[in-house]
C-alpha cells in the first residue's frame, strides 16, 4: 500500500509485455497499483493491458549534453532533499517551481488528494510530495535557503 514516503519506483527500460527497450523520443504509459507496483508499456501494447489502479502516459527526451542550467540544479537540490522529513516544505516549493520550469509532470490522483506525485520524464522517476501550508515570512525563509543551495550547491 502507498503511503507518505513510499520509495516510488521508476520506469523500466523497456516495455513489461515486449520488452522492447524505450528510447529517446519514444512514448510510454505507466501504471500504477495501490500496492506501489509500477508497470511501463509502450503505447501499442498498452491497448492489450487490462486497465487498472493509476495510469499516465510519457515521452522519453532527447538528452541534453550542456552544463548545468539552474533548473537542473533545482532538480539535483530536489533529489537531495527528497525523502529529508525536515526538509518537507522545502520540497515542496522546489516541485511547484519545477512543475511551473516543465522538469517535474505533475499526475494527480482523485483518490488521494493528500499526496502530489511527480514524475521526471527523462528518467520515469516518481516522487511523492506532501502538500505543505508554509506562512508568508516562512516561505521567504525557505526561499533563501532554496537559493543559497543552488548558489553554492
Amino acid at each position: 500500500m502507498l503511503t507518505k514516503n513510499s520509495q516510488l519506483p521508476r520506469r523500466a527500460k523497456c516495455c513489461a509485455l515486449k520488452e522492447e527497450p524505450f528510447v529517446p523520443g519514444s512514448e510510454y504509459v505507466s501504471s500504477l497499483t495501490p500496492e506501489g507496483e509500477r508497470s511501463d508499456y509502450c503505447v501499442h501494447c498498452w491497448k492489450e493491458v487490462e486497465k487498472e489502479g493509476f495510469y499516465w502516459k510519457g515521452k522519453i527526451p532527447h538528452r541534453k549534453v550542456e552544463p548545468l542550467t539552474h533548473d537542473e540544479k533545482a532538480l539535483t537540490y530536489f533529489r537531495s532533499i527528497y525523502g529529508e522529513k525536515e526538509k518537507q516544505k522545502a520540497l515542496f516549493i522546489l516541485a511547484q517551481y519545477l512543475e511551473r520550469k516543465r522538469q517535474l509532470v505533475k499526475l494527480t490522483d482523485a483518490k488521494n488528494p493528500h499526496m502530489l506525485f511527480y514524475e521526471l520524464p527523462e528518467s520515469g522517476e516518481l516522487f511523492s510530495v506532501e502538500p505543505q501550508a508554509i506562512a508568508p515570512e516562512e516561505a521567504e525563509d525557505i526561499g533563501g535557503e532554496i537559493v543559497d543551495n543552488l548558489a553554492h550547491g
